[in-house]
């Protein structure tokens, strides 16, 4: 595109007469599309309205673009990419066509900033919302095989921060047991996106790291939070710990893993 731009813009200058309204108004009226680019080498199938544009931003501004490329070849030694912007800036305003003291950094800049925001915000909610149902209707299941019931299940969660005393706090201990668990999912997918921000392999390859943080979860949990927290300490049973790193595995890492790479 730039290189047709390119050609377009200079067959214009070669041919757009150097003064007077009257004459570019009738070079722009007798030119032809497909004439023209069979006789300038500018490829086929370029849409009448980029050619309309390019062409009217060629002759509005012929003078001056003239003028820049006069002055590039007289220090084309000594040339710099800056130097370069600065005449052409400068000549655009001799010629009138700018004015220095009306440019303005446009607001979509600010505005393409916000949406990036907007979307790492629906990426991780996205993503935490996931690994948090996902997790914890795995955990239902799970436990449920021993007799456990849901709702004793998020008052065991609640446990973690008010102790032996969330058993005996009804339903409001158990709505509290599934508020923890559900930041602890999206705090969770928080992480993970911002690591996968820098390392790109964690999208590559979702799944993969979808398992090994999983896996790197489980270890925190367990390792580290779990033994702060007042949740009473359980005996040791191999086959509840393969059930907890295989569902952190498919329930948490996975889920999290594969909705940032699908929506980021």
């Amino acid at each position: 595109m730039r290189l047709v731009f390119r050609r377009i813009s200079k067959a214009v200058i070669r041919n757009l007469p150097a003064e007077g309204e009257k004459s570019k108004n009738l070079f722009f009226s007798s030119l032809h599309l497909p004439r023209f680019c069979n006789l300038h080498d500018i490829p086929s199938g370029l849409t009448p309205n980029f050619f309309h544009f390019v062409t009217f931003f060629c002759g509005d501004h012929a003078d001056a673009l003239r003028s820049s490329i006069r002055n590039h070849a007289a220090c084309h030694s000594s040339y710099q990419p800056q130097s370069m912007k600065s005449t052409v800036m400068n000549n655009l305003e001799q010629a009138g066509r700018l004015d220095s003291a009306s440019i303005r950094v446009s607001p979509t800049v600010q505005q393409h900033s916000n949406q990036q925001e907007a979307s790492a915000a629906s990426v991780i909610f996205r993503a935490g919302l996931a690994c948090g149902v996902l997790d914890i209707t795995a955990a239902f299941v799970t436990w449920s095989l021993r007799g456990v019931s849901p709702y004793r299940l998020l008052q065991a969660i609640a446990s973690g921060l008010l102790g032996v005393q969330a058993f005996r706090g009804g339903w409001p201990t158990a709505l509290l047991g599934a508020a923890l668990h559900f930041f602890i999912a999206f705090s969770v997918a928080t992480v993970f996106y911002a690591a996968s921000r820098k390392l790109k392999l964690m999208t590559q390859h979702a799944i993969r790291s979808g398992f090994a943080f999983g896996i790197a979860v489980y270890l925190v949990m367990y390792l580290i939070v779990m033994p702060l927290s007042r949740i009473q300490p359980t005996p040791f049973s191999l086959s509840r710990t393969v059930i907890a790193i295989v569902t952190h595995m498919f329930c948490v890492g996975l889920p999290i893993s594969l909705t940032v790479r699908r929506l980021s």
